[in-house]
Formats: C-alpha cells, structure tokens, sequence
C-alpha cells in the first residue's frame, strides 16, 4: 500500500533468504510483476502452495486448509 493517497498495488515476488533479527523479518526479494517504488504502507502475503512436493502436504494440514474455506 501507499501511505500517502492510500492506494493499493498488486506485486508478485518471490521472497527468499529469511532472516530474523529480534522480532523483525526481513527477506532478499526478487520481483516477478509489478512494481515497489511507491510501496510504504502495510502488505498481505499469500503463500503458494501449488508446487510444494506432495509429501510436506499432510491430511492434517489438508484438513486445515478445508476447513478455512
């Protein structure tokens, strides 16, 4: 989001090298679509999880996933 005219932007980026300092994350990121040069406000991440192997997807978490529907 933008602070200063309160609009809102799509990116898609790829965030990668995670690195927790204290309680403050922050990723080296790697811009697909869009553009950051206005981006200041709060953002939303969504996590793909299409191509994750389909051993890490557990009925456990698949369950989780159903119910959040």
């Amino acid at each position: 989001m933008n602070k200063a005219n309160a609009s809102v932007a799509d990116v898609v980026l790829v965030l990668k090298a995670p690195k927790l300092e204290g309680d403050k994350l922050t990723f080296d990121v790697q811009l697909l679509e869009g553009d950051l040069a206005n981006a200041d406000g709060p953002a939303t991440v969504f996590i793909d999880i299409v191509n994750l192997p389909l051993a890490r997807r557990t009925s456990r978490r698949s369950a989780w996933y159903a119910g959040a529907q």
